[in-house]
């Protein structure tokens, strides 16, 4: 409070040409702080947004490979209770051998 007090102290003292010179670093001040302000929050919302879509592609990806190696071990589970030969469900379901093997 008192260095506020102090600041308007100091400038009540200046001239008319200070007073503006003052005022004009202080509109600059402000306009550079607004601008400053504004770029952020844009770069951050495109940064958001960004984020957001290549995490939506990722887990679309990931959703897709994970159903598709799903349905490979259930196919193989089904082939191999109708009695196809190990290698054979192998080559069809890109499955490990030791995996169809645990089934």
């Amino acid at each position: 409070m008192f260095d506020k007090l102090f600041r308007q102290a100091e400038i009540a003292k200046y001239s008319d040409a200070e007073r503006r010179q003052y005022e004009a670093s202080l509109k600059e001040y402000w306009d550079y702080n607004s601008t400053m302000d504004t770029a952020f929050g844009k770069g951050k919302e495109e940064g958001i947004k960004e984020g957001l879509e290549k995490g939506k592609e990722e887990g679309i990806k990931e959703g897709l490979e994970k159903g598709k190696e799903e349905a490979n071990r259930s196919t193989a589970l089904k082939m191999k209770l109708r009695g196809f030969s190990l290698e054979d469900i192998a080559a069809i379901t890109s499955l490990p051998l030791d995996e169809i093997e645990k089934m």
